[in-house]
């Protein structure tokens, strides 16, 4: 999803889960895995703005305090791709902007 070198040091990685959405039946479970490959801490690591196709819908997952230096953490997003096949954009942020995802269905 997020290579480290475009990632300011963030590198993310995405699976879809089996698990059910805690929000529609319609969402997908995006578990994400999140690697801070820096020597600083990293902070406010958070989903931003989102460039979604109509239809489509995005859950975010809760805002996480601080990456250490070499730290890896796991969180989940839900995403209902409304049908589409096009990829749901959005922002990471930390204290600034750091790097663009998308996840394609």
């Amino acid at each position: 999803l997020l290579h480290f070198a475009n990632g300011g040091g963030l590198s993310v990685d995405f699976c879809f889960t089996r698990e059910k959405s805690l929000y529609s039946e319609r969402m997908s479970t995006v578990k994400l895995a999140l690697h801070n490959t820096t020597n600083i801490p990293m902070h406010n690591l958070q989903v931003g703005a989102t460039r979604l196709e109509p239809g489509m819908d995005l859950q975010p997952f809760g805002d996480v305090g601080v990456l250490a230096p070499g730290a890896s953490t796991q969180v989940k997003m839900y995403i209902d791709f409304g049908g589409k096949t096009k990829a749901a954009k959005f922002d990471l942020c930390l204290e600034k902007p750091r790097g663009e995802g998308a996840i394609d269905k």
